[in-house]
């Protein structure tokens, strides 16, 4: 997604807020290799522990220092880091799945078929993947988008990024974290 985001705005400089996307996704990308090693090693723990829970003697097993350290604290954070990884996966895709698509047809097809086509994505509601269905209905026409592409198209590009950013923290990433994130 970071390089998605990061040639789109190599090829036209008035995307600023994709270039500025590409380094929060990156951000997210890091995020997500840190949860996933702090879920491997979690797991690992646990399979050795029931590798040797598995193989060993019921004496064996009687004895603290004989067990393979498996630190409650670190199963906890294993399963924190798994819950970590899953948000930060779903919301990021999420918000490249609704802020990509609309770049691009705006640079295939300019702001008049933009504005006229906008309120027809909605009809593509259950056909394509979107992972926040039930806090942010897909395709939702959302006046901060229109705002920002009319910004973008009369060359203010610090508007469009303005508006595009409030977007994505105010219609986007708020309501999919607050409504799932239990």
């Amino acid at each position: 997604m970071n390089a998605a985001y990061a040639n789109l705005w190599l090829d036209d400089r008035r995307f600023q807020w994709a270039g500025l996307a590409a380094f929060a996704s990156k951000q997210v990308g890091c995020g997500l290799l840190n949860a996933a090693e702090m879920i491997s090693r979690s797991n690992r723990q646990r399979n050795t522990y029931q590798q040797w829970n598995n193989t060993s003697s019921p004496l064996e097993r009687l004895s603290p220092y004989a067990s393979p350290r498996m630190p409650v604290p670190d199963q906890a954070v294993g399963e924190g880091a798994t819950k970590v990884y899953q948000m930060l996966a779903k919301k990021n895709m999420a918000l490249f799945l609704d802020v990509w698509p609309l770049h691009m047809f705006y640079k295939r097809f300019g702001l008049e078929r933009f504005k006229r086509c906008l309120p027809e994505r909605q009809s593509l509601r259950g056909s394509v993947v979107w992972p926040i269905e039930a806090a942010v209905p897909f395709g939702a026409v959302q006046p901060r988008v229109m705002q920002a592409f009319e910004a973008i198209d009369a060359g203010n590009t610090a508007g469009g990024v303005k508006f595009l950013a409030e977007h994505e923290q105010l219609n986007v990433l708020r309501r999919a974290i607050f409504v799932t994130a239990s």
